[in-house]
């Protein structure tokens, strides 16, 4: 079938579905629902056999379902209507009462009663029903359920919906497709020709027993009686008003701290719990009851502290009393978004959101950090064990160990970050963890297990965008997790295995591939690529893709950003083995990937079958000569000694000089971080990451679909199902165009980078690596690789220099012959790969040219980079990397300052000072035979195409002038003083002056912010209107409850009068509550905005 999507965003359920579909033939075009208009449009353009709208919250428009069959899913049973439906089930719904007040009541009175056992229905389902004019009241096509047992009742609506969920919808939709086909091949029994001139007319009858036996058991709902329910806002599952002061409250009277989080689970992750424990309203998520005993000194101070205390905090979260039987980590809040501001504020870890509204930090004793309780080394921890796993507490990462036979002790690495994104204080636990888990003696096997939910997503943007300094922050992170994923590289004699259990993405994503042996969850869905949001990326992902797939294939699907199922991940070599494939739950999944490691690392090198783990592996596991291996031996030492030997050949010469193992593993690592230097301190590069990431956190709609997802716009003509031999029309992110500077030159990034250096580097060197890795020079025949630049076409050198290691050229060649012959085995499903650089240019694509300036007028350039396609003739020599590097000036005083640079440690904290000493860029042209003709006189450069970044101090020459702006992303940028303040806080323009994310005014750049003037009292001070503190305490104005509510509980709001205050936000039918109604009022009036005049715009920029 022809399928069109309409969907609020393309989720996760959404993509999932959309694979499915795809792998069983039919073809889905996907358009968002941004408006009724754009609908019609779309199913007029794609010309449907069928609609489905998998997540929608906009009412279909009836010029759609009255033409085309539509399909509507709803995360609900039959009978249940509403927009708020797995709310409502996972806060305790019983459905005993079918007025909602009422029944919201009961729930309240169960939670108020201490120790009281969860309340939850038996089994929640989906429905699959046709659109009509009524909301989910149409004709029921399929529905299918699932058993809400202690495991899956736990889970937060985000996991509930992510798993059981979705892969009930996947059930449904796929039976409601397979009886549309059988009533209209029954039609075309009784007739030659379908109504409407339609295949699948609206008017096909559902089947009778659809709404009575649900797909996988042939039997009715078994989860109790359904009602319509209304939009369950945020406020409506406040705990607050149930509780008293303990010191005045009776043990009776004490609430259910199972009850509350119950409550906050199933307001996650939207909208949250809109509550007043902390004395002012925020959006509470992810809480963790604290059952495990306290420290004396902690329990006396519970029992005797008022609610909304902070006991103690823990890696970001916050031990909070809650007026319940235990108390309860808060770990992420969020500030409402008041009527004056434009965006929505992010959601962050519990401690820097509360850091952020100093009068609240300090009433609750948060400025001083004392109250941190470490999980590993504080009270309730084993000495012996500090990573052992502690149920009845708040803990991110945690190790089993687990011995199997010939004594093989396999660590399974537990990382459950929220919503699988991991900022940099989270890989330095990670990192932590990884170290104390590899020292352990006799350890085998590393595997790493991320999440139940996500593996990993990598870098968080939620805390990049709450930062004072998100650039700064965001090169923190990078590095951080760069750190992760190096301690996994090549650990000496340990065999590495990524299980991925949930979704993965970007960073994440990287970090799995960089391990032996990637497990996956066929539920999975994979996103790898990082463009959408303008990064170039990090993580060793132009090793790891590369080495699996292919440079060609790497580079094709990092640009086309499309989501990957787990079965095109293991045809393209990405993942090697799939599990899960009976759609267990998290613990039984669990049970699986060690029931599969352990036939892995137990295995004998005789025992290894087609089809099976036990031979599944990276490329750089495989036997690289063909010669038989002693059966008797173990698998996994056969696995290390190939892929000790791949390395050796990857890694086999650079410029007559051999490198060791780590300072090969840091050229990619340099390389990349040499392109993102531009995504976070370039104007042009960064004002594009900047807005993308705004748009991402704070849930902006967007203006328009993708068209890599709307095929029936991407190609023109009806037949978009059938793309061979036409020309697409492209995304921005897929143009060569979107990886230039603009009209900026390179050196604009140089003031802004981070100046000091961290403890990464004297970490790495203290990585352990094989050490018959180490094996090719003595320490004072090393090079220094601080002096090679970064390039934007990171190499793996390719000269046939014989490592010292492997004997004479005759043994290298003979593993060079074997590594070919591996490449080109089918079964790999690894392409050859040319000896050439690396780029994500589009192999299929010629080149346009653009013009980017890389240095001042003033200073010539030595060289210029340019970027090679990868589809290079056979037997085409390339100079190394190396070599063609060391063409530019030698450098002995800046290379330890290029080291420091790009070895920002993962301990180092977002604040940076500029550097004193003034920079330049030069720029150096890889010597390649096929590089492209360099024009004379010119400094132009291939689209796509960035030059490599050489640092090195120059005192005549400045980096060409740009004006900063100021960017909005901070939840504590400006906080405009009141008259009764007492100077406590510094002034506005101070405050911008310490960010360094800048906006140019170059016309090429995303729409700059506007400037504004802030007026307090009667002066004017010029700054920059962003959301503030005293904003959302003070001008917080009506009542959440008299907002008008759209279909669906959109919110019809109008904000303040300022029309830079009108932002839809995907979410805004629950984020039309803004906390008035349990506001504090704060003594003090806030400056009145305005916009400034073009004659202040300068001085407002230069602020």
């Amino acid at each position: 079938m022809r399928i069109l999507f309409l969907c609020t965003a393309f989720n996760s359920l959404s993509q999932r579905l959309a694979l499915v579909l795809k792998s069983q033939g039919h073809a889905v075009t996907v358009e968002l629902a941004l408006s009724a208009e754009l609908m019609k449009t779309a199913a007029e353009l794609a010309q449907p056999d069928i609609v489905i709208c998998p997540f929608l919250t906009k009412r279909v428009p009836p010029e759609v379902y009255n033409k085309w069959l539509t399909l509507i899913v709803h995360p609900g049973p039959p009978g249940d209507a509403g927009p708020s439906a797995i709310d409502w089930c996972l806060i305790g719904d019983l459905g005993e009462r079918p007025e909602s007040d009422v029944q919201l009541s009961l729930i309240d009175l169960k939670h108020a009663t201490m120790k009281s056992s969860k309340s939850m229905r038996s089994h929640w389902g989906v429905t699959v029903l046709q659109a009509i004019e009524a909301l989910d009241a149409g004709p029921i096509w399929a529905f299918d359920q699932f058993e809400l047992d202690p495991e899956t009742s736990s889970m937060s609506k985000s996991d509930l919906y992510r798993g059981p969920v979705t892969q009930a919808a996947l059930n449904a939709v796929l039976a409601a497709i397979a009886r549309i086909q059988a009533a209209k091949d029954a039609i075309d029994e009784q007739a030659n020709t379908s109504e409407h001139g339609l295949l699948y007319p609206p008017t096909l009858a559902a089947p009778a027993t659809a709404s009575t036996k649900c797909v996988s058991q042939g039997v009715p709902f078994l989860g109790g009686r359904t009602h319509e329910r209304p939009l369950l806002k945020a406020s409506s599952r406040d705990f607050v008003p149930l509780t008293r002061s303990i010191g005045q409250a009776k043990e009776s009277h004490l609430l259910s701290s199972e009850g509350i989080v119950q409550r906050i689970n199933s307001a996650d992750s939207q909208p949250g719990v809109l509550s007043s424990l902390f004395g002012t309203p925020l959006f509470l998520y992810n809480a963790v009851v604290q059952s495990d005993p306290l420290p004396p000194k902690m329990e006396e101070l519970a029992k005797s502290s008022p609610i909304g205390t902070v006991l103690a905090t823990r890696e970001g979260a916050v031990l909070v009393n809650v007026g319940a039987d235990h108390p309860i980590w808060i770990c992420q809040l969020r500030k409402p978004k008041a009527k004056a501001e434009k965006y929505l504020s992010p959601k962050l870890p519990a401690v820097q959101c509360l850091e952020g509204l100093p009068q609240i930090a300090e009433k609750l004793d948060l400025i001083s950090h004392s109250k941190e309780w470490s999980g590993t080394i504080g009270d309730g921890a084993d000495q012996q064990l500090p990573w052992k796993r502690r149920p009845g507490t708040y803990q991110q990462v945690w190790v089993d160990l687990e011995r199997y036979d010939h004594d093989a002790l396999v660590a399974y690495v537990h990382f459950d970050f929220y919503n699988g994104a991991t900022s940099t204080s989270q890989c330095e636990i990670l990192v932590d963890a990884l170290e104390w888990t590899l020292a352990q003696k006799g350890l085998t096997t590393l595997v790493l297990l991320g999440g139940p939910g996500y593996f990993s997503n990598g870098i968080a943007l939620n805390v990049i965008e709450g930062s004072e300094d998100p650039s700064a922050e965001g090169w923190a992170n990078i590095n951080a997790i760069d750190d992760v994923v190096q301690t996994i590289l090549a650990p000496s004699k340990v065999l590495t295995v990524s299980a991925l259990r949930g979704n993965a993405a970007a960073g994440g994503l990287a970090l799995a591939t960089a391990a032996d042996v990637v497990l996956c969850s066929e539920s999975a869905v994979l996103n790898p690529h990082y463009r959408g949001l303008g990064l170039y990326g990090s993580e060793w992902h132009t090793y790891s893709w590369y080495e699996r797939c292919g440079s060609d294939v790497a580079a094709k699907f990092a640009r086309e950003m499309l989501p990957m199922s787990s079965h095109e991940a293991l045809k393209l070599g990405l993942v090697d083995h799939i599990i899960g494939k009976s759609n267990h739950g998290p613990a039984a999944l669990l049970k699986e990937i060690k029931t599969v490691v352990r036939s892995l690392v137990e295995a004998k090198v005789q025992d290894i079958k087609a089809d099976s783990v036990i031979g599944a592996g990276a490329s750089w596991t495989k036997e690289l000569i063909s010669r038989p291996a002693p059966g008797e031996k173990l698998l996994r030492e056969q696995m290390l000694e190939n892929k000790e030997k791949y390395l050796a050949y990857l890694f086999a010469g650079s410029k007559g000089q051999n490198l060791s193992l780590l300072d090969n593993f840091m050229a990619y690592r340099k390389a990349e971080l040499g392109m993102m230097t531009y995504d976070f301190f370039h104007p042009y590069r960064n004002s594009r990451f900047a807005s993308r990431c705004t748009n991402f956190v704070r849930k902006i709609v967007p203006a328009s679909t993708p068209l890599r997802f709307a095929l029936h716009r991407r190609f023109e003509g009806p037949d978009w199902d059938k793309p061979e031999g036409k020309q697409p029309l492209l995304d921005e992110e897929e143009m060569d165009a979107f990886d230039s500077l603009g009209d900026i030159p390179a050196s604009a990034a140089v003031p802004r980078m981070p100046k000091d250096a961290g403890p990464t580097a004297a970490r790495m060197k203290k990585l352990p690596l094989t050490p018959s890795h180490s094996m090719i020079r003595s320490e004072s025949e090393k090079t220094d690789v601080s002096q090679h630049s970064p390039s934007t076409t990171p190499t793996t050198p390719r000269s046939l220099k014989p490592a010292q290691s492997l004997g004479d050229e005759e043994a290298l060649l003979s593993l060079k012959e074997g590594l070919d012959k591996l490449r080109s085995n089918p079964p790999i499903l690894v392409k050859p790969r040319s000896p050439v650089v690396i780029s994500f240019e589009d192999p299929t694509r010629p080149n346009a040219t653009d013009s980017v300036r890389t240095s001042s007028a003033s200073a010539t350039p030595r060289a210029q980079t340019t970027s090679v396609k990868s589809n290079v003739p056979a037997g085409t020599q390339t100079k190394p990397a190396a070599e063609a590097i060391s063409n530019g000036p030698t450098r002995s005083s800046s290379s330890s300052r290029l080291r420091n640079f790009f070895s920002l440690g993962r301990k180092n904290k977002v604040q940076r000072s500029l550097s004193n000493e003034t920079l330049s860029l030069s720029v150096s042209k890889t010597d390649v035979s096929h590089a492209v003709r360099k024009e004379q006189g010119s400094a132009s450069s291939k689209v796509g195409t960035i030059p490599s970044l050489r640092i090195q101090p120059v005192e005549e020459e400045k980096p060409a002038e740009v004006k900063p702006a100021a960017r909005r992303s901070s939840v504590s940028t400006v906080r405009p003083t009141s008259s009764g303040s007492g100077g406590a806080a510094g002034s506005a323009s101070e405050k911008v002056d310490r960010r360094r994310s800048w906006i140019t005014q170059s016309p090429r750049l995303a729409t700059p912010l506007t400037s504004f003037k802030a007026h307090a009292g009667g002066g004017g001070s010029v700054g920059i209107r962003m959301p503030s503190d005293k904003t959302t305490e003070e001008n917080v104005e009506g009542d959440d409850d008299g907002r008008a509510q759209g279909e669906f509980g959109e919110s019809n709001e109008q904000g303040s009068n300022d029309s830079q205050a009108k932002v839809e936000t995907i979410w805004s039918c629950y984020y039309s509550e803004d906390g008035s109604k349990c506001q504090r009022p704060v003594v003090g009036s806030s400056p009145s905005i305005e916009p400034i005049s073009e004659a202040n715009e300068a001085i407002a920029t230069k602020a």
